[in-house]
């Protein structure tokens, strides 16, 4: 099969650095290098291999239609980027997939346009969930216009795709509820982790409490209480979301961004096994926040202390205080006596840790999500021949 891989950036740099041997995690990917271990001819495309460098009045048009729609549904596309004469280079393709769905959205909107006739897949990485704003807030004229104008949007991209692909069983329970209709294009499939990049150290330091995050679901006003209760524990929290002089001195902040690389893979692999414990406090939301960090912290044998929220993506195979640690509460104080407790208890922290570990290897290897994607995308390519015949 010919699959089409288009992400938004960042990607080829890092797949350039695994096909020079260099150790790079491989799960944002999307399991890019196990399709083409199966035998099937990939190819990488960024946004920026689709631009003409142009910006002609119907980009100029796209601009202000995307912005007006980001703004008011919160569902952002990547349409005013794309140069549709470059586009049809997927027609080549079998299948495309696109990483998110700002990418999605994007060529979404050429392929109805009938620049390019290649079956679509996308991942679900958080937009599903920005329809529920204005649906749990029906009755208020605003949010009534914003919830249906955002379904009409987000339906539109369903029924220009053949599959969608969600990471999270919170944000695909919430969208098999708002498109019912059109569920037998969901598929979950669990995000998941290269254990082994990520992976226990035969050194057990255990110096800090760490924190690793950017995107606005992390609750960093609630970080900053439980570091202010506990001057005795050593924190450091990764981020640029907070400065040094909002914190007491028991934290060191460290400027940390995944796009921008600003800390390697192996420096934070190495932040991570030197922790005594992760901890992730959230707010509220559909989305899986917090998913990645969480997979490799427990991939490296560590303890997770996250907010449980209606985003958490495996309610049914990650178990509280087993494999790791799920927090109702959004007090500091409940987090505060959880933090104590763990810390004081090494023997149960390091089963958590150890179960952790071995969760992440049996249920969330790359392998195990490449054999369902791979499935997934041979009935995308039969389906379309069943419509040909």
């Amino acid at each position: 099969m010919k699959i089409a891989y288009v992400f938004t950036s960042g990607r080829k740099k890092r797949l350039e650095k695994i096909e020079n041997g260099e150790p790079v995690p491989r799960e944002f990917l999307f399991g890019l290098t196990e399709l083409r271990e199966m035998g099937h001819s990939v190819d990488i495309f960024e946004l920026i291999d689709f631009s003409d460098g142009k910006n002609n009045f119907v980009k100029k048009i796209l601009k202000k239609r995307n912005a007006f729609l980001a703004n008011f549904t919160g569902l952002s596309s990547s349409s005013h980027l794309i140069s549709s004469e470059k586009l049809e280079v997927l027609n080549q393709y079998d299948v495309v997939i696109a990483n998110n769905e700002y990418v999605a959205f994007g060529l979404a909107y050429y392929k109805k346009k009938g620049v390019f006739s290649t079956s679509l897949v996308f991942f679900v990485m958080g937009m599903a969930s920005k329809i529920q704003v204005g649906k749990e807030r029906r009755g208020k004229f605003f949010f009534d216009i914003r919830y249906f104008l955002g379904k009409k949007e987000y339906l539109e991209l369903i029924n220009e795709s053949s599959k969608i692909i969600f990471v999270g069983k919170g944000e695909y329970n919430l969208a098999n509820t708002i498109f019912n209709e059109q569920n037998k294009k969901f598929e979950f499939i669990s995000f998941p982790v290269d254990t082994e990049f990520w992976k226990p150290s035969n050194e057990h330091t255990d110096e800090y409490v760490l924190f690793i995050g950017n995107d606005r679901q992390r609750n960093f006003e609630l970080l900053k209480r439980i570091a202010l209760l506990t001057p005795e524990i050593h924190y450091i929290f990764v981020t640029q979301q907070i400065d040094r002089c909002e914190v007491t001195d028991n934290v060191e902040v460290i400027r940390g961004d995944w796009k921008e690389e600003l800390l390697s893979d192996e420096e934070i692999r190495e932040l991570i096994r030197k922790s005594a414990l992760v901890i992730l406090p959230l707010i509220e939301t559909y989305q899986p926040s917090g998913q990645s960090v969480c997979h490799q912290s427990m991939a490296c044998g560590k303890t997770v202390m996250i907010s449980e929220t209606m985003g958490f993506w495996a309610p049914d195979t990650l178990i509280t205080n087993k494999h790791l640690i799920l927090i109702r509460e959004t007090d500091p104080d409940s987090w505060v006596e959880q933090i104590q407790k763990i810390l004081s208890d090494k023997r149960v922290n390091q089963k958590i840790g150890h179960n952790a570990f071995v969760v992440m290897n049996t249920d969330y290897s790359l392998k195990n999500c490449a054999i369902t994607l791979d499935q997934c995308l041979e009935a995308v390519r039969a389906n379309k021949w069943d419509g040909l015949l």
